[in-house]
């Protein structure tokens, strides 16, 4: 088939006829992020124009991309944002270094390579972790029967030892019990601290509960859906979900690991998708739990320490800080924070460069917050989340 050329005096003229006739949106930028080239279906899709910076555009893939050009990506990256997959080309010109963007929707197999070997990985992975998604929420719901049990006896003695109650007083009675008799068992219960003991174990079965149904929200599936969440619930059941993770214990020693939550009563709630956030917050654990246990192989005699933290960043906004007792968050980690979802990482690159790489993915891309590292004055650096403090009417007040 010949192709008429009798239109195009020039080859830029050609090939820009070819990129408009592309379904995938293409953008050319310069290194500051502004817009020197769009195909058609770009400007259609997402109101991307040339001249503009792309961070001033409204379309949120104009920040990720914006984000991508700051952070200079390499000669090739595959990623993808909100459904879109972004295909990124590094290009060097002699007026400058451009970044040229494809953008298609994302495909079942957008993280993929393509490599028949590695989809047949992927798949495998994936049946395992449905596999153990099964079989722990089975676990779950066994432990859940019996607990239910525990609860309802403990407050039924909780009761049964008041003997001012209506309901043991008249028991007691029944019982010939009264008078000195109920004078002296009162004493008793009382020198025993047995109602102390009943509170202890209620309690106790409370925050099993708990942390069972924290476990079964966590494996159950369901849509992304943002509603307000208190923040210190948020670390505490992350902290938990991370506490019991077999790699984590084994391999990381994170029992040695000295955890504390420091997030004042009055700090407000956060809204955000708890499902997601558990999974961030349980990746940035699993990263401080690594590097504090390659800080203790160089120092036996280090004790590490986590702590949670929160404070509000303004009226709107609050801060969730994950603080080590040690230096170990820095550059590493901050580079390791702008590299797009999912990260072009290899079988030498460390774990927790993915798990860094999706938590700031779920907070920034899939949230309206931020992740970043911040340095203390001690020159300790710790891991800053925000995100946006749910309003009264957001919080069903």
């Amino acid at each position: 088939m010949a192709l008429n050329l009798a239109n195009h005096t020039t080859s830029e003229g050609f090939l820009e006829s070819i990129l408009d006739a592309l379904e995938a949106a293409v953008c050319v930028t310069d290194s500051s992020g502004r817009i020197a080239y769009v195909n058609r279906t770009a400007q259609s899709r997402f109101a991307f124009a040339i001249g503009e910076k792309l961070e001033s555009l409204p379309h949120p893939l104009a920040a990720h991309l914006a984000g991508l050009v700051s952070a200079g990506a390499g000669s090739l990256r595959h990623a993808v944002f909100d459904g879109t997959r972004i295909e990124v080309h590094r290009l060097e010109k002699a007026d400058g270094t451009f970044m040229l963007f494809a953008l298609a929707p994302a495909g079942p197999s957008s993280t993929a390579t393509g490599d028949p070997r590695q989809l047949a990985e992927l798949r495998f992975d994936s049946e395992k972790l449905n596999a153990l998604g099964g079989l722990a929420a089975g676990i779950a719901h066994e432990i859940n029967n019996p607990l239910s049990g525990c609860i309802q006896s403990t407050q039924l003695l909780a009761r049964a030892l008041d003997i001012v109650h209506p309901i043991t007083m008249k028991r007691l009675e029944e019982y010939g019990i009264d008078g000195e008799r109920r004078e002296a068992l009162s004493i008793y219960i009382e020198k025993r601290g047995l109602a102390n003991l009943t509170d202890i174990v209620y309690d106790c079965s409370q925050r099993i509960s708990r942390m069972v149904n924290s476990l079964l929200s966590f494996l159950r599936l369901k849509t992304f859906r943002v509603e307000a969440a208190s923040a210190a619930r948020l670390a505490e059941e992350a902290l938990w979900l991370a506490q019991h993770d077999s790699a984590l214990k084994k391999a990381y020693d994170f029992r040695a690991v000295r955890t504390t939550i420091d997030i004042p009563e009055e700090f407000g709630e956060l809204l955000c998708d708890s499902q997601t956030v558990h999974l961030a917050l349980i990746g940035l654990i699993k990263t401080a739990a690594v590097k504090l246990h390659e800080r203790r192989q160089t120092d036996p005699g280090f004790e590490p320490a986590l702590r949670f933290a929160g404070a509000a960043l303004d009226a709107d906004t609050g801060r969730l800080l994950i603080e080590p007792n040690a230096p170990i968050f820095g550059q590493a980690e901050e580079e390791a924070l702008r590299l797009a979802w999912p990260p072009p990482t290899t079988d030498d690159d460390p774990p927790w460069l993915k798990w860094l790489a999706l938590a700031r993915h779920i907070l920034a891309d899939r949230h309206p917050g931020a992740l970043c590292v911040e340095i203390g004055d001690d020159g300790i650096g710790r891991l800053a989340i925000s995100l946006p403090f749910a309003k009264p009417w957001e919080r069903g007040v």
